[in-house]
């Protein structure tokens, strides 16, 4: 925590103020901190008897980084070992051509922590609970096994479907199939994605008239091809490996529900009559993968996996829940200055060449603040539950290519899928909860790479702090953040452009989610009514007669603020 802070210290100044980028994080690592794979090659240092551990300074001392540069060993008196080397794929018992497409599919080398924990144990066959967050190679870690599982086999038409991933969003079965052709197409194995959204009789003929060894679906769209094609349910019969990847969400224990999970029926009981359709553990290997394990999950992986399953625990208690390459940050902001603080803090990462992630409270605030960034000549991909399926993965493919730009999004996007190369996540307002904090500044400092997060609270949200004090965060002043770009903030003439029915909308939801949020910020009604007028001060919603945006009756009485002076309700919106 302490190096983090300091290499937050050290990297963001600008006038005295932080939030300066020199030198840049986000581009590549040095060069001696980097293994030939594009990882990090992180020296294992033992501490002999007598040498305390912080005599062993953080960028090593000359005499020891030529002992480690030239790997020679001490003996047990001496202190030092040795420097030992990151895994290599190249270590494992691997085919041929699964080695090649790792090496030149995907350019790697060393293996990460979980590839290195889990593919030993589960390539011969057996069933694993992998405990690992997003972004630590997990994907890889499933699929290595199924390619040599499948290798053998010929693929046809029509053929048995000889693997299956379980995935929640559609965006991720997306990124889990792009991953799994490049390891899977030089063998000849045929790959597919089903998903709710997509057409389904699209994705029948896909299946029906191509190969398909993999399948990458929700798990929902899974249910409905097996209830609507027989011979579809015949072909999964020959499945031997199940995987079901990010358990937690699958379990709606995400920002969202998975499609499947619309009725009533408990969601346990709907995943138990899905696995019952599917081989028996006894006929297939089952793997698991989840960052955390409520009851749901537990109860999911008694009922897919042998009981002689492995645990493989990449989390563990006393592992950072923070990446240390993470340069994390915080700015309290008056209410009427939050959009002024995000126009800057998104101009100033884009002024360097970035590409950033902005996290809102919900999808209205999200929606409102992509109009008015647009309008105002920034342009902005989105991402959240009110884009159509389609828009959905064509914005997803674009951001994930782009070397450069800005994504607005909910919480649709915090965990499970990547955007390679994510230099900045910032977050307007505190995140519902410290899990959701993590999540979303995962988004950054993935891999190898360097990242910076920015929190950008109104002053009455301090309460969050609390929540996240044994996290590296440290405090950036509101006046540096505008400092640091010279991009000039929307005028009244942009802010008048925005349809009004669009800044009457982002008004209550704003009151929506600060009302909810009251319990923890200890807010009175009347204190809610004054922020909230300042926040449609600052999107320019307030009357000629200087009130704020009138909201709908029903939704003023569930919040209490009927009777709040200067509270105006309707009974209904006007598009204007």
């Amino acid at each position: 925590a302490a190096a983090a802070v300091g290499v937050a210290a050290g990297l963001w100044r600008c006038g005295g103020s932080a939030w300066s980028a020199t030198p840049r994080i986000g581009g590549a690592l040095p060069a001696q901190a980097r293994a030939p794979g594009g990882l990090r090659r992180r020296p294992v240092l033992r501490v002999g008897p007598g040498q305390e551990a912080d005599s062993i300074d953080g960028g090593l001392g000359e005499d020891l980084r030529e002992d480690l540069e030239e790997e020679e060993a001490f003996d047990a008196d001496g202190g030092l070992e040795a420097l030992e080397e990151e895994p290599r794929f190249t270590d494992l018992p691997l085919s041929e051509g699964t080695q090649r497409a790792i090496a030149e599919g995907f350019g790697y080398e060393a293996m990460t922590d979980v590839q290195a924990q889990a593919l030993p144990l589960i390539l011969g066959g057996a069933d694993a609970i992998i405990k690992a967050r997003t972004g630590t190679g997990k994907t890889l870690a499933f699929l290595i096994p199924i390619a040599e599982k499948l290798r053998y086999r010929e693929s046809k038409v029509g053929g048995g479907i000889g693997a299956v991933v379980v995935t929640p969003t559609r965006e991720l079965a997306l990124q889990i199939a792009e991953e799994a052709r490049t390891l899977l197409a030089p063998q000849g194995l045929g790959v597919q994605s089903v998903f709710g959204g997509s057409d389904i009789r699209r994705e029948r003929r896909a299946l029906t008239s191509q190969p398909c060894d993999v399948l990458v679906s929700t798990p929902g769209r899974l249910q409905e091809h097996m209830d609507d094609d027989p011979e579809f349910w015949d072909r999964l019969q020959r499945m031997h490996v199940l995987v079901l990847d990010e358990a937690d969400q699958l379990m709606g224990k995400g920002p969202w529900k998975t499609p499947m999970f619309k009725s009533r029926e408990p969601i346990l009981t709907k995943f138990g009559r899905l696995l019952e359709e599917l081989p028996p553990p006894e006929d297939r290997q089952g793997l698991l993968l989840s960052a955390t394990f409520p009851e749901e999950v537990s109860k999911v992986a008694e009922m897919a996996l042998k009981e002689d399953h492995l645990d493989v625990d990449v989390v563990g208690d006393g592992e950072a829940p923070t990446p240390d390459r993470i340069v994390q940050t915080y700015a309290k902001i008056p209410t009427e200055s939050m959009l002024g603080a995000l126009w800057a803090a998104v101009h100033a990462e884009l002024e360097r060449g970035g590409k950033v992630m902005v996290f809102f409270p919900n999808v209205k605030l999200c929606q409102y603040h992509a109009v008015l960034f647009r309008l105002a000549g920034t342009e902005v991909t989105e991402m959240h539950p009110k884009k159509t399926p389609a828009q959905r993965i064509k914005n997803w493919q674009s951001f994930r290519e782009a070397s450069t730009g800005v994504f607005f999004t909910s919480d649709v996007s915090a965990r499970g899928v990547d955007y390679p190369n994510v230099t900045t996540v910032i977050q307007v307002g505190a995140p519902a909860s410290r899990d959701m904090y993590v999540h979303r500044i995962g988004r950054t400092g993935r891999g190898s790479s360097w990242g910076r997060s920015l929190l950008l609270m109104y002053e009455f949200e301090e309460y969050f702090l609390g929540e996240v004090a044994d996290l590296p965060l440290e405090q950036v002043g509101h006046a540096g953040i505008l400092a640091n770009s010279t991009a000039p903030c929307p005028s009244g003439d942009v802010l008048a452009e925005v349809p009004r029915y669009v800044v009457s909308m982002a008004y209550s939801a704003w009151l929506g989610h600060y009302n909810v949020r009251r319990r923890f910020s200890k807010a009175s009604a009347e204190e809610l009514a004054r922020e909230g007028a300042l926040f449609a001060r600052s999107i320019d919603a307030l009357g000629p007669d200087g009130a704020p945006p009138a909201v709908l009756r029903k939704f003023a009485a569930r919040m209490g603020l009927t009777e709040i002076p200067g509270m105006r309700v309707t009974s209904s919106y006007s598009r204007g």
